[in-house]
């Protein structure tokens, strides 16, 4: 399963649908501020996600510029 998430503001909610697709799934999630993107980045790293390869964390405005999806690569 993967699941697209766009704001991920602090993670809890990040956190709470990478542990309902655990273990096969996959969560895809994008915030617009660059210092929350990178602290939902070490938060995750923390919980052992991002080791894992349970969350992909994108910097990027997705209502400006839409999501990366179907193998994009980010610009």
């Amino acid at each position: 399963m993967r699941v697209v998430e766009s704001g991920t503001g602090s993670g809890s909610l990040s956190t709470s649908i990478i542990r309902s697709i655990f273990p096969g799934g996959h969560l895809f999630t994008y915030e617009f501020n660059q210092v929350r993107s990178e602290k939902a980045r070490e938060e995750f790293d923390r919980l052992g996600f991002g080791e894992q390869k349970l969350v992909t964390v994108t910097h990027r405005d997705v209502l400006s510029n839409g999501f990366l999806l179907n193998n994009e690569e980010e610009g």
